[in-house]
């Protein structure tokens, strides 16, 4: 998409939903992205599996009376998704704060639209404060 089509876009949201470019823009701005590549270190086949990953943060703010504010980091491996996502824009494993605590949500199954294969797994155990004796 272009940058003019994408300029286009926004303007036709913002007056669907009733909201100004400048503020669509501003939630433009705060979504980040990166691409990379993954490749198969340990393979003895050629040509090596490469994957093309994208990575983005997206920070959400709620309507909630708290103004609650959070914040998502998707995994997005080329050619992987999940049940409820189109095509190329799924998010098999994601990242995020809940109730305080870091974790990583893992949705294996492209097929399973009701999370039952979903799995989540805290990382409070990874906190490098639990170390106390560092050889620095």
């Amino acid at each position: 998409m272009t940058e003019q089509t994408l300029r286009r876009f926004n303007i036709v949201s913002a007056y669907m939903n009733n909201q100004t470019e400048e503020q669509w823009q501003k939630m433009l701005a705060e979504i980040g992205e990166t691409v990379g590549v993954l490749e198969d270190n340990n393979s003895e086949h050629e040509p090596q599996r490469q994957i093309k990953v994208r990575v983005q943060f997206q920070k959400v703010e709620s309507d909630a009376p708290d103004g609650g504010r959070s914040g998502f980091l998707y995994i997005m491996p080329e050619g992987y998704g999940e049940a409820d996502a189109a095509r190329g824009h799924g998010s098999p494993v994601f990242m995020e704060i809940w109730e305080g605590e870091l974790r990583v949500i893992v949705r294996p199954d492209i097929l399973d639209n009701e999370d039952r294969t979903q799995t989540i797994i805290p990382l409070e155990d990874a906190r490098e404060d639990r170390v106390t004796d560092w050889d620095s």
